[in-house]
């Protein structure tokens, strides 16, 4: 897991400009969970996962896979990847939280790029 910072920042009379970062994404995806939800628990071969949270604080779990597992805390416009065989189980901790994920490689329900862990 790489946590991730801004790339670039512009600040002007009008506005800020944040670029967050750079990537071939083919899949965006929106999730809304409530608190104490568990998301994910498995670890892709193919695909890099960036997240940037929105809402909420959350509580990552995620190691490479068959190795001991680390623990992160992320809030309210925190940013980091997940790379090919790095485990990871998200959960919500603080009421109702969202965030983004951004997929290198779109979803195929029948040829699924997600793999649980074996014991």
């Amino acid at each position: 897991m790489e946590i991730l910072k801004t790339e670039w920042q512009h600040r002007d009379d009008r506005r800020i400009i944040q670029q967050l970062f750079t990537g071939n994404f083919e899949q965006v995806n929106l999730y809304q969970c409530p608190k104490n939800e568990l998301l994910g628990n498995h670890y892709h071969k193919d695909t890099s996962e960036y997240f940037l949270i929105l809402r909420g604080k959350f509580e990552l779990e995620y190691g490479t896979v068959g190795r001991p597992k680390q623990k992160a805390l992320f809030k309210m416009f925190d940013m980091f990847v997940l790379k090919p065989y790095e485990v990871h189980t998200i959960r919500c901790i603080d009421h109702y939280g969202r965030f983004l994920t951004f997929l290198t490689k779109k979803f195929d329900q029948a040829n699924q790029d997600i793999f649980k862990e074996s014991l």
